[in-house]
């Protein structure tokens, strides 16, 4: 007990240490403070000294939030379901549908689209709860800071779709084609060759589809390199 408790002081302090570095900094730079408001700036332009300060946070701040959420909550907390607004942004486009500096009703961008509006707004809604656009009023949808950059650069919303067009499948069948290939020494043994019932492997079903090898490789060469 005496240790989780030292822990988590320990955690606390080094959560409060850093980030008042970076706030100090901003404030003497008169930088934007991060927020989740549409234009709120993508990178906050740390120099490599405060960069050395927000990795420290982040991983403190994770530990402590799994720490005070103990191991219930903490297994309860893996949302198999997290996915879903993504996917729906990525497969109508609806960073784009969304006005860049406006607002919408959920019931006339439902219509735009042509689904039911009680479906859109639940999916929708979970995916504000992780910042992923926003409800300033009851019925009205805008950009997050999330969502705008979906909008605003296309090697994003290329990673988006390529992540929950063809990795998400995959991911989900990976242990399905554990149990039917047990050695899994074959590149088609896997779970995208379920997820896309083929035999081929990975590279060769990629390349009957031009246009789907071509936004998988550029994001993996943004996520890798960033350009």
């Amino acid at each position: 007990m005496a240790s989780s408790q030292s822990r988590l002081a320990e955690l606390a302090n080094v959560v409060a240490v850093h980030t008042q570095r970076i706030d100090s900094y901003l404030c003497e730079k008169a930088l934007p403070h991060p927020s989740f408001a549409a234009d709120s700036p993508v990178d906050l332009g740390l120099p490599p000294e405060l960069e050395q300060s927000r990795i420290p946070v982040l991983e403190a701040s994770k530990e402590l939030n799994d720490l005070l959420q103990g191991p219930k909550d903490l297994l309860f907390n893996h949302h198999h379901n997290q996915l879903v607004p993504l996917r729906l942004i990525s497969q109508f486009d609806l960073a784009n549908e969304v006005p860049a500096n406006g607002e919408i009703r959920f019931g006339d961008l439902a219509a735009k689209i042509g689904v039911d509006c009680a479906a859109l707004t639940r999916i929708l809604r979970l995916g504000i709860a992780h910042r992923v656009f926003s409800e300033p009023r009851p019925g009205v949808i805008t950009h997050s800071a999330v969502s705008k950059l979906i909008a605003d650069d296309s090697r994003v919303a290329e990673w988006l779709g390529a992540n929950v067009d063809d990795m998400w499948p995959s991911a989900e069948k990976t242990v399905e084609a554990l149990v039917k290939w047990p050695l899994a020494t074959e590149p088609n043994q896997t779970g995208f060759s379920l997820a896309n019932d083929t035999a081929d492997s990975f590279y060769i079903e990629l390349e009957k589809n031009p246009e789907r090898a071509r936004r998988f490789g550029g994001a993996m060469s943004f996520l890798t390199t960033g350009e």
